[in-house]
């Protein structure tokens, strides 16, 4: 048991102290020792003399006939006989019927911090289907040209460095705002203030930015020893998004008149490669910091997707997943897209497949490149290009966005992973897992009422997007 009486202490005291009494235990990762603190849900943090208790915490047992539910964290305890601290007395005991906060999860400090950019962007006009569950090709915003050679006079701001791509300057000249990297989260807040998506910086502050760059290091070198196995493809033709880069799937997915969700295909071969980059700890640790961002500023849009992910599974569970680790640290994407660079630049595009109405995506970046000069996301419909330093991750709705990324210099490298989900997904969940064409045969009735539903269900999907002031009244 660890404890502190300190007046103020904050996160990362607890986290040092915690890796130092956890080094008895012989820990591999400085994540298993954040993952087994938690605190008290009766403490204020900043009372005048609180009483902070700390104790170890382990997954419930699995089933019996799943004993790979076990975490590495309860192994290495059972193996050195310490699984008893489950039974460890504090001195400030809650109730029994409270859950106990993680310790990454004050939120309430984070919520009262955040930068929120107030934006005028109305979803209604957005482009969508007729069922809403995927975008459309339709575009609906006219976009500043292309053409390198096109150069919008005015004066730049001076947060805009003068040295940067020319596409960033056109854009800014244009009405478009540079949005400079930070380390705390950055809010992108719709017409009716909710918050749609943002950008996450350096995870713990300033004190943990040695960590931070070196847990993206060893992930940059993951992704770099899957690129050499992979069979990438390139392309480059009209009308596709994606760039002249190499990318790799994995996860599962379902439309284009399937039976059913099914995995992507991969041979045995690459399916050792994609389970040697799944299990990195790097990898693992991203996963689990995506999954706390996720729930910390859009709970309900991640209790949606959590939900279809989860029925999915109980129906197909050999389905491949994009998070190998313990069941209760799942993060509810279905897909995985790493783009294998060198140079990942992707042009301007929505990824009309993903979700549409509530949907998200979360792009993580890496690779050496200068983040000031290039690199950047555009989010279009948005008005924002967004500074995206090597190891930053945004969140926003891929579906109806229409983003595109800013060319690096020709020595650099730069990559980017890519967790989302098909909106087909969603529409099998609601049609009580099986295909439009045999719901309408099985129940014609119910089906006619579903499909005259498309814009109430635009209209829910994007009300599942909190307000920061909901989110604070809710601490």
């Amino acid at each position: 048991m660890l404890t502190c009486t300190k007046a103020n202490c904050r996160c990362q005291d607890l986290v040092r102290q915690a890796e130092v009494e956890l080094a008895l235990v012989d820990l591999e990762l400085i994540d298993d020792a954040e993952d087994a603190v938690f605190l008290h849900p009766d403490l204020t943090v900043g009372d005048p003399e609180p009483i902070l208790s700390v104790e170890m915490w382990l997954p419930p047992e699995p089933e019996p006939d799943n004993p790979a539910g076990s975490s590495t964290l309860k192994r290495k305890l059972e193996t050195r006989g310490m699984a008893h601290v489950n039974n460890v007395e504090t001195a400030a005991v809650a109730p029994a019927a409270k859950p106990r906060i993680p310790l990454l999860s004050l939120r309430g400090e984070h919520y009262r911090k955040a930068e929120a950019l107030a934006l005028s962007l109305d979803p209604t006009h957005l482009p969508h289907s007729s069922q809403v569950y995927i975008g459309s090709p339709n575009s609906t915003q006219p976009m500043p040209s292309l053409d390198p050679n096109s150069v919008f006079q005015g004066p730049l701001p001076s947060v805009v460095d003068k040295d940067c791509h020319s596409r960033v300057h056109n854009l800014v000249r244009s009405g478009y705002r540079l949005l400079s990297s930070t380390e705390g989260p950055t809010l992108f807040l719709n017409k009716e203030s909710r918050i749609i998506g943002w950008r996450m910086g350096m995870v713990g502050g300033a004190g943990n930015e040695e960590r931070w760059t070196q847990q993206n290091a060893d992930l940059t070198r993951a992704l770099e020893s899957l690129a050499t196995h992979m069979d990438g493809r390139k392309r480059e033709s009209p009308g596709v998004s994606r760039g002249e880069h190499s990318w790799a799937h994995w996860g599962y997915s379902y439309g284009g008149g399937e039976r059913r969700p099914s995995s992507r295909q991969q041979t045995k071969q690459e399916r050792d490669w994609w389970g040697e980059f799944l299990c990195h700890p790097a990898y693992l640790a991203t996963t689990k910091s995506l999954e706390e961002s996720w729930v910390t500023w859009a709970p309900n849009v991640h209790s949606n997707y959590l939900q279809c992910h989860l029925s999915i599974l109980q129906c197909h569970p050999s389905l491949d997943q994009v998070h190998l680790g313990s069941p209760n640290e799942v993060i509810p994407f279905a897909s995985l897209t790493v783009n294998l660079g060198p140079q990942t630049v992707c042009k301007p595009h929505r990824d009309i497949k993903n979700k549409a109405s509530g949907g998200i995506c979360t792009i993580k970046m890496l690779g050496p490149y200068n983040w000031r000069l290039g690199g950047h996301i555009v989010l279009h419909e948005l008005g924002l290009v967004v500074e995206m330093r090597p190891g930053d991750v945004i969140f926003f709705p891929s579906a109806v966005i229409t983003h595109e990324t800013i060319p690096i210099s020709p020595d650099k490298k730069r990559y980017s992973l890519v967790w989302y989900s098909a909106g087909g997904l969603f529409r099998w969940c609601d049609a009580n897992f099986r295909s439009l064409r045999s719901w309408e045969k099985q129940d014609p009735q119910s089906y006619k009422a579903h499909q005259a539903e498309g814009e109430t269900r635009w209209t829910e999907g994007w009300e599942n997007f909190s307000t920061l002031a909901d989110l604070i009244s809710q601490t």
